[in-house]
């Protein structure tokens, strides 16, 4: 397990090089903050600004495993320990089949 988000930087080098990305195998992998959302009843959660590192190539998304544990835990937290940044507004579409016309 990563001790802290140095330790997984510094694991994106082997001697002195980028490492690539696992899933394309041609990407190097860059530090870079990311966001996820989830569902929490009725309502979407979005957690932003996430230290990563991100393939330049296919766009792999990679976090330190202290990093999966403590979203986990926000998660099982319910948010309810933390005030939320700001909210936004975000459109809700339903799905239509591009094979019937309208």
């Amino acid at each position: 397990m990563k001790e802290s988000l140095q330790e997984f930087h510094d694991a994106a080098f082997v001697d002195g090089k980028h490492v690539l990305c696992d899933r394309c195998e041609q990407g190097l992998l860059t530090e870079q903050p990311i966001q996820t959302a989830f569902w929490r009843g009725e309502g979407l959660v979005v957690i932003r600004n996430i230290p990563a590192m991100v393939c330049q190539t296919c766009g792999e998304e990679y976090v330190a495993d202290l990093t999966a544990i403590a979203l986990d835990r926000m998660r099982g937290n319910g948010l309810t320990a933390m005030g939320s940044a700001e909210r936004m507004i975000v459109p809700v579409l339903d799905y239509v089949d591009p094979g019937t016309s309208e």
